[in-house]
Parts: C-alpha cells; sequence; structure tokens
C-alpha cells in the first residue's frame, strides 16, 4: 500500500531464516519488484513448494527503493 502523494518502487525477496541446510527452502515471490502509484494497493504472491516431509522458514522482505532505512 503506498498511502503517499508519489509512487513507490519496491522490490521483494524471501530469503531462508537460517543457514541450515536441514532446514530446506521451499519459497518464492513473485512479483520480484513493481511500482505502486500514490494511494494505490498492489499484491505479491509468496509461494511455497515443499519437496520433502521436513521443516522449512523463511522471511520476507519489502525493501522501498530511497525509502527511509
Amino acid at each position: 500500500m503506498n498511502p503517499n502523494k508519489i509512487p513507490c518502487t519496491i522490490k521483494f525477496a524471501v530469503n531462508p531464516r537460517s543457514q541450515s541446510k536441514s532446514e530446506g527452502f521451499a519459497f518464492d515471490v513473485e512479483p520480484k519488484g513493481l511500482t505502486i502509484d500514490p494511494h494505490k494497493h498492489k499484491y505479491v504472491t509468496v509461494s511455497f513448494s515443499p519437496t520433502e516431509m521436513k521443516q522449512y522458514g523463511g522471511i520476507f522482505e519489502a525493501m522501498v527503493e530511497n525509502g527511509d532505512p
């Protein structure tokens, strides 16, 4: 959602929660980035595609370009 008066460009990522190889990783996000016009909103899709029965974990990140750190 962009409540501001100017468009914003955002990049999306889903990263592993830990460096453990036993945890596995089966997440993806689409689109990887987009621009949201002023006072509008858009949706992204996070998919989960496990390859085996085990614990999975990920961290979703939305990074606004030129935004406050």
